[in-house]
């Protein structure tokens, strides 16, 4: 059930058992058409009062006019007060004082007899059942409202607060679920203060307007992107577009359209509360999109880490985002997530499957027996282990290390070197002897520029990768001064 089915079944149940009820809401929120709806609907004889502009003399209490009757023998003049037919006849049975508030003392001394006992200046009306009324909320400055006293808030049996919102069954009836549902989306996205600005009664004003082809932006302030608003009620709400797209499974085209920053931003919410949805439309965003949006919502980074081997954009952004090492929670998340699941680790290890092999090759092509420490050293850089470890196992190899080392030993010492330094976070690498490092990326880059100069330049211009962990790291804990690349 609605909550618009839900309001009137109240107002039905609060009509049948006489209830006096206070509507409280801002402007614009159709206060005025659900009671109107509810009177027609309980069929009752009703009067609307718009208690601002009237004179509670002229429309209920009665007019005074000189009557002349016998009394005792004689003719005798005096006053009678003569009501409105409504009143005068008595058939009267719910009354409704719109903006309660902004009327005068008069007029709502004379409602609280009306409320209370159903009659005024003691002479009741037979047949009235209820009396309503609304008010905007006294506690906001933005009204210009008098402020209901407490014996007046407490002849209402029932306070009811109305939302701040655009009602879609009365859109829908109005314009249409399809223009109803695009224009309440697009409301939704709006920041508080344009929503403040735009009243759901402003809204409606909005889509007469798109009906007989007039200019939204006469009618809506041009800080509420009136474009996005045009571009929904031409194509639609965005849920069915998306749904839609997913349904045809048409990946160009809806890659296409979620590149646009509009239906991106209005999209995502929708695409994040399905793992279905996610299935088909995270794979087609940019790695910084879906980067961020792992950042703020923990379920998409737990479909990420699920879905990890069926997509390789969700493999580079896992090691991108290691590799960065910007959002450590994050980062923390995703190596505990590879402690737990078997599957998941073996698949990110192969993020060091490049390195590995150029590890091996180098050590194979080696005369020495130091390749073996390298191999080792290498074999205990896995994702799954603590950083302690993987510190304490570089520490001991870093005692192997000799001052005079051959070509090959010396690069798949910087290829291993390169790998710890994507594993280790920074925070622990700050906090450890960091400065080891430096001395022995210069210990191997020396030596194999003095033996083979050609090997040297291949590293340091053409394959800078080999040692870019290295750098970045070091830059973070502000050694990379330390470490010569001018050999």
């Amino acid at each position: 059930m609605s909550q618009s089915d839900v309001l009137r079944t109240k107002m039905a149940s609060w009509i049948q058992n006489k209830q006096n009820v206070l509507f409280i809401g801002k402007h614009g929120i159709g206060k005025t058409s659900l009671v109107k709806q509810a009177f027609d609907d309980a069929k009752l004889n009703w009067l609307y009062f718009s208690a601002s502009t009237m004179d509670p003399w002229c429309d209920f209490i009665g007019v005074p006019k000189e009557t002349t009757e016998s009394y005792k023998g004689k003719d005798i003049s005096y006053l009678k007060l003569v009501r409105p037919k409504a009143f005068a006849t008595g058939e009267v049975e719910a009354l409704f004082f719109d903006e309660l508030n902004r009327s005068h003392k008069k007029v709502r001394n004379a409602v609280m007899e009306l409320i209370q006992f159903k009659s005024i200046n003691g002479e009741k009306f037979p047949n009235l059942k209820v009396v309503w009324a609304a008010i905007n909320p006294f506690e906001e400055e933005v009204y210009d409202v008098e402020r209901l006293d407490p014996s007046h808030l407490d002849r209402f049996q029932v306070h009811y607060k109305l939302p701040y919102k655009p009602d879609l069954d009365y859109f829908s009836s109005k314009y249409g679920d399809k223009f109803a549902k695009s224009a309440i989306e697009w409301w939704n996205e709006l920041n508080e203060e344009e929503k403040e600005k735009i009243s759901p009664r402003r809204l409606d004003y909005a889509l007469d307007t798109f009906n007989f082809k007039g200019d939204l932006r006469d009618v809506l302030p041009v800080t509420s992107n009136v474009s996005k608003l045009i571009g929904a009620l031409t194509h639609g709400p965005l849920i069915a577009i998306i749904e839609e797209l997913m349904k045809t499974k048409n990946k160009v085209e809806a890659k296409s359209f979620i590149s646009n920053e509009n239906n991106y931003a209005s999209a995502i919410k929708y695409i994040i509360e399905s793992d279905t949805m996610m299935k088909f439309f995270l794979p087609l965003l940019s790695r910084e999109k879906i980067a961020s949006v792992i950042s703020e919502d923990d379920s998409v980074i737990n479909f990420v880490l699920k879905n990890i081997k069926e997509e390789e954009v969700f493999m580079d952004l896992c090691n991108d985002i290691i590799k960065a090492n910007q959002n450590q929670a994050l980062v923390k998340k995703i190596r505990k997530s590879l402690t737990e699941n078997t599957n998941l680790n073996d698949a990110l290890v192969n993020f060091r499957k490049e390195g590995r092999n150029t590890v091996v090759t180098y050590a194979l092509k080696s005369n020495s027996s130091f390749y073996i420490d390298i191999l080792k050293f290498d074999e205990s850089l896995k994702p799954s282990r603590l950083p302690e470890d993987i510190w304490a196992d570089f520490l001991e190899f870093a005692k192997t290390i000799p001052e005079y080392i051959n070509v090959n030993d010396a690069k798949s010492c910087l290829t291993t070197m390169n790998a710890f330094c994507l594993l280790v976070l920074t925070s622990d690498f700050n906090k450890n002897n960091a400065n080891t490092i430096p001395g022995i990326v210069n210990n191997c880059l020396k030596n194999i520029s003095e033996k083979d100069r050609n090997a040297y330049q291949d590293i340091s211009k053409n394959n800078f990768f080999v040692i870019k962990n290295v750098l970045e790291k070091c830059k973070i804990a502000g050694s990379t001064n330390k470490i010569k690349l001018d050999w």
